[in-house]
């Protein structure tokens, strides 16, 4: 018997968490998880009396007594023999030994698995001395996990001699035919080193974890591959990466990781919406994000627009997620908010449309796959671990000083000719002009965080569980109070049978998060020399702001107007799998997710001036979501000639509900009885629901030649509730080709030996779209805007109908090259995305005497993107006590209106030019400031004497004066990272940088209004004071003449280069963590987007103006035991 030999793979990432919180159902799952501890031993002795006892009974009670399986084949070995016994107490190879000793049984312990094998006789030999060929026909063995010593099942055993292959069953068995004395077998399995051996009667091969990238596993749709086997465009971001982080939404850890893949926080709030855009838009409408399909643990995040505020620009376009109704202070809450990133195993970003399609029309913007840490085999474990941490804003822009803030006005109004007030310069005339605050400092504070964190896992091959507990407090950085907290409960158990053919797994968690924040943006721009926020009392200082309540001066009011938002989630997923026969199995998986969010925001008395306003206003709003999705599934696999295959046909039932409900209550004359609707004097009801049923058919055929051709096939045919009866369905699939040209026998001898690997792939597919809301092809009536008729309250038709639009259609074409160098310490991807959507679902035009003034409809439009991208991944160095990592990415998307027949005369004639991106602004020509007014000047493009930029025109045609197309595109996106390891001490970096279009914030906000500017770094001297000057920047003026903004000089490249992560850790040696009783013990310092690069002048040139990104300074002590 041979075993095969690899390298040592390493160590596993410690488990964490978590704080009590919710104590009643803690308690509840910590009792289910007690009822799911195995019932094993870990004595090394035995004990056992019997006069006439069978091997397998013998074999049940070693399993018993202490944890050690014994495997081997039934149909070789005999376990029925009845033999005698008696230990007490007896050591336990020496029992296993007496046991043995009169058997013809050979046995060899690895791990906790003790394999045994049929002592074989010298094989016969013929008369002329060779080998009976009947003794070496076939060979047999088992296939061992390195770590948890349990067989693999479906492992690839190929005889290199014949090419042909088997695989193993459930228990890590196999049978390979027509094998001779000496052949070498290959054992391949998707996340484990290949191994490669030489045949024995009985072989017994042990199979580690891959540390190689190329042969790490990768989750893709319905399955897992490699990316030394994939057809399609997955980038997989690892649990220990993301768990470096110091985030409350695991998306940030996407910020610059991803190639051809824009992450970006809709504001600075930790629970706010992140907007993740992939290849681009593919629709003309507006009112439908971008956004990609989220699927936690196969469970689908489908959540029903129904809020009608999204608008796809620049620094728009999320949806608003949990929050649909009422006032949200945070622009939503994201539905992947409060997921802890230390529970997270690993994130997979599907891009082209073979990874994408088999998932329909859901998948046309991309998918992004959440995997959580599921329940494994190994000793019961408990980890907790604390932080605590600091936060404050992103960085301090550059502002006026009072001296200078003060001469800048008064020149202004000496320019304008006006004799400053009391009411037009409270700043000049009553404020106190020796005061300087940076109201950056005043506004935006230092905050603490706190996070706790507790997991208790264990279990062996048959059950398993892990239940996880995780508690984080991050304080607002903003003036007076507020927070943003999530708790989570995650549990996880996992069941096999005896034989190994039916696996359970069962996945529950529960997320609470509650968020109170305050709207403080844009005012940190306001007079240095502005009074305090409060009074000598603490209320709001109205009075020392306003001495004329008409003026409306003071901008504080919403720092005691909060907004709480508190939402409880409750999702479930399980997935069950039995396997038929050898490589045939059957499998379902359903989910559910469930949320109840509360949005309420008060406007107090005390929020109020009092001298305009006695009366309070509250907005009580709710919003409710429910999916829940069931997908039954049978899989083949097994080999056909010298390649392997697997068929996988399935279908998908999925139901989403959203309701969301405002409740507004006005007149309330004490704050007291603010909290509830019962107390106002007048109240006003809105409410929306959406419901959305999705149904589907889908297969794949993939087929692996020798790991040099290898093709994949996805068909899926969709049933949309979107589209009226007969048009509901529509089919889609795509194809996708790898050859690896590095295992052509011809091509090793041409590479060089410094190149390694060396692949191309493509795909081609066309997946539908949907993305024109619910109920379009239905006639709605409303009662909303009319008055009552003799008490008769008339409704009218709200909506007009059309029962044949059908679904848009999107093709991809995708192509790829793939290298490695240097045994695969250096790994490359160079990838090319072409996409065209055809037969947009847009607003049609039609004529007004219809009532109407469009339709939804088919429309002949196309829309081309096309989405660029490099990857390297390298290993620079690798020793035994120390290992260096590093990796960049860049890439960028750009998308085009092909055609539209008709533009001029659709609804989005002002919007859209042919031939221009999706996302470009039209705007004037700036041509800088007149020497002789000192004011701005602008191109009169279309020659008829004035100056027009009228946006209802069509763009571009010379109707008014907007010609200069700027895409707010990013033009290109990317980061860079790397990572030390030396013993027990880690270093890790993560960069990102981008070069993006943004509004210019110092332009826009001219100066010598009552109001502080950011400050270009090159200052503002060079401004116009008088005829015949030529400057760089215009007169002082305290009356905003024309906006620069709408003109091409209100813009600037924003490119900037930002730390994102920067995390330090120690474990502390094993003997001295032993002899605290302890398994583990690291302590952690992370520091996150302490630096930007930019010549933004403003805070944050991700966000813009608004509550900018935090940066964070953290530390964490965790504990195993």
């Amino acid at each position: 018997m041979r075993q095969s030999k690899t390298a040592n793979t390493s160590p596993g990432l410690a488990n964490t968490l978590v704080r009590q919180s919710a104590p009643r159902l803690i308690c509840l799952l910590l009792i289910i998880a007690a009822t799911l501890l195995p019932a094993t031993g870990t004595a090394q002795t035995i004990t056992l009396n019997s006069k006439r006892i069978s091997l397998k009974q013998i074999f049940a009670e070693i399993k018993k007594q202490t944890g050690y399986a014994v495997i081997y084949n039934a149909k070789v070995i005999n376990d029925n023999v009845m033999i005698s016994v008696s230990a007490k107490d007896q050591p336990f190879e020496s029992f296993i030994k007496t046991v043995l000793q009169d058997q013809p049984i050979a046995y060899k312990i690895v791990g906790t698995t003790i394999v045994l094998r049929k002592e074989e006789k010298p094989a016969s030999t013929t008369g002329n001395g060779q080998m009976n060929e009947e003794a070496v026909s076939q060979a047999t063995g088992i296939i061992l996990d390195e770590a948890t010593k349990n067989g693999i099942a479906g492992v690839s055993v190929v005889n290199k001699r014949t090419g042909k292959g088997t695989q193993s069953d459930v228990l890590g068995k196999f049978t390979l035919k027509d094998t001779e004395q000496g052949d070498v077998i290959t054992c391949t399995m998707i996340g484990y080193q290949p191994i490669t051996t030489t045949v024995d009667k009985y072989t017994m091969v042990v199979m580690k974890i891959a540390v190689d990238e190329l042969d790490k596993m990768v989750i893709q749709a319905y399955g897992k591959t490699s990316r030394r086997l994939a057809t399609g465009d997955i980038t997989r971001i690892s649990g220990e990466e993301i768990g470096k982080q110091s985030i409350m939404n695991p998306l940030l850890a996407l910020q610059g990781r991803v190639p051809g893949v824009i992450v970006t926080p809709s504001s600075g709030n930790p629970s706010s919406p992140v907007k993740v855009v992939m290849m681009g838009r593919n629709s003309l409408n507006r009112d439908f994000s971008p956004e990609p399909l989220y699927i936690i643990d196969g469970v689908p995040q489908t959540i029903l627009d129904l809020s009608n505020n999204l608008r796809y620009m620049s620094n728009e376009g999320a949806s608003t997620g949990y929050i649909q109704a009422g006032v949200s202070n945070t622009m939503g809450q994201s539905p992947l908010y409060g997921i802890d990133p230390k529970e997270i195993e690993s994130i997979e970003v599907l891009k082209d449309a073979d990874a994408t399609s088999i998932y329909g029309s859901r998948g046309a913007n991309g998918v992004i796959l959440i995997t959580t840490k599921r329940a494994k085999p190994g000793k019961t474990s408990f980890g907790i671990s604390f932080t605590q941490g600091i936060s404050n804003a992103l960085r301090r822009a550059r502002v006026l000083s009072t001296e200078e803030y003060i001469k800048y006005r008064k020149e202004a109004f000496k320019n304008d000719g006006i004799l400053p007030t009391v009411n037009t310069a409270p700043d000049l005339m009553l404020w106190d002009t020796t005061r300087n605050t940076n109201w950056q400092k005043e506004l935006f504070q230092t905050a603490k965080n706190t996070g706790i964190s507790a997991t208790l896992s264990g279990g062996d091959v048959r059950n398993s569980f892990r239940l996880s507990v995780n508690y984080n407090d991050n304080r607002a950085i903003t003036v007076g109070k507020g927070k943003n907290e999530a708790a989570m409960i995650l549990l996880n158990a996992g069941h096999s049978s005896t034989d190994q053919k039916l696996r359970v797994s069962v996945g529950v968690s529960y997320r609470f998060t509650n968020i109170d924040a305050v709207a403080l943006g844009g005012d940190e721009l306001i007079a240095p020399n502005a009074p305090a926020v409060f009074d000598s009392l603490g209320n709001l200082n109205y009075l020392g702001w306003n001495p004329d309540a008409r003026t409306r001066l003071f901008p504080f009011g919403s720092v005691n107007q909060p907004n709480i938002a508190k939402t409880n989630i409750l999702s479930a997923n399980t997935q069950i799998s039995y396997k038929l026969l050898k490589g045939l199995s059957i499998e379902i998986t359903g989910g559910y997710t469930s949320s109840r969010n509360t949005n309420n925001r008060f406007q107090t008395i005390g929020s109020n001036d009092p001298r305009l306003v006695s009366t309070g206003t509250a907005i009580f709003a709710s919003t409710n979501t429910s999916t829940w999705i069931v997908e039954p599934g049978i899989r083949y696999s097994g080999f056909l000639s010298k390649g392997s295959f697997e068929v996988m046909v399935g279908g998908s039932l999925q139901n989403a509900l959203t309701t969301a409900n405002t409740i507004t209550g006005r007149g309330y004359t004490n704050d007291n009885l603010i909290g509830t609707i019962a107390n106002a004097a007048t109240i006003q009801v809105n409410d929306g629901y959406g419901q959305y049923k999705y149904t589907a058919m889908f297969g794949r055929i993939a087929y692996n030649w020798e790991n040099k051709y290898i093709i994949n096939l996805n068909g899926r045919r969709d049933g949309s509730s979107r589209f009226a009866p007969g048009k509901q369905f529509g089919n889609f699939g795509s194809v996708g080709v790898s050859w690896n040209l590095s295992e052509e026998e011809w091509m090793k001898r041409m590479l060089p030996s410094w190149i390694s690997f060396i692949k191309i792939r493509g795909s081609f597919g066309i997946t539908g779209g949907d993305g024109i809301g619910d109920y379009q092809y239905l006639a709605r009536w409303s009662a909303a805007s009319m008055l009552p008729y003799n008490t008769v309250r008339p409704f009218t038709l709200s909506q007009p109908v059309n029962q044949v639009y059908h679904w848009q259609s999107n093709k991809q074409l995708a192509g790829a090259l793939e290298f490695a160098l240097w045994d695969n310490r250096i790994n490359v991807s160079a990838t090319l995305q072409r996409g065209i959507a055809r037969d947009q679902l847009t607003q049609f035009p039609t004529p007004l005497y219809s009532g109407f003034r469009n339709v939804t409809a088919n429309h002949p439009a196309k829309i081309g993107n096309l989405t660029r991208g490099l990857a390297v991944d390298a290993v620079l160095i690798r020793r035994k006590d120390f290992e260096w990592q590093a990796g960049f990415n860049i890439g960028n998307f750009s998308n085009k209106l092909l055609a539209y027949p008709g533009l001029e005369l659709s609804p989005y004639a002002s919007i859209y030019q042919i031939g221009q991106s999706l996302n470009t602004q039209y705007l004037l020509h700036y041509l800088g400031v007149d020497p002789l007014s000192g004011e701005f000047s602008f191109e009169d493009h279309n020659k008829d004497g004035k100056i027009s930029d009228d946006g209802q025109q069509p763009r571009g045609l010379g109707l008014d004066d907007r010609y200069v197309a700027i895409n707010m595109d990013p033009k290109y996106d990317g980061g860079f990272r790397t990572a030390l390891s030396y013993k027990g001490a880690q270093l890790s970096m993560n960069f990102s940088f981008r070069r993006a279009w943004m509004m210019a914030s110092f332009l826009t906000n001219r100066p010598g209004a009552m109001r502080n500017i950011f400050i270009p770094s090159e200052g503002i001297t060079n401004y116009w004071q008088k005829p015949g000057d030529i400057a760089k920047y215009p007169r002082l003026t305290t009356v905003q003449t024309y906006s620069i903004s709408n003109s091409d000089g209100g813009y600037m490249d924003i490119s900037y280069l930002q730390m994102n992560n920067i995390s330090l850790s120690y474990s502390l040696k094993e003997k001295l963590v032993h002899k605290a009783g302890m398994k583990t013990c690291m302590l952690s310092l992370t520091l996150s987007n302490i630096f930007t690069i930019t010549q933004y002048p403003g805070i944050d040139p991700v966000v813009g103006l608004g509550l900018p990104s935090q940066k964070q300074i953290n530390g964490t002590i965790s504990f195993t035991f």
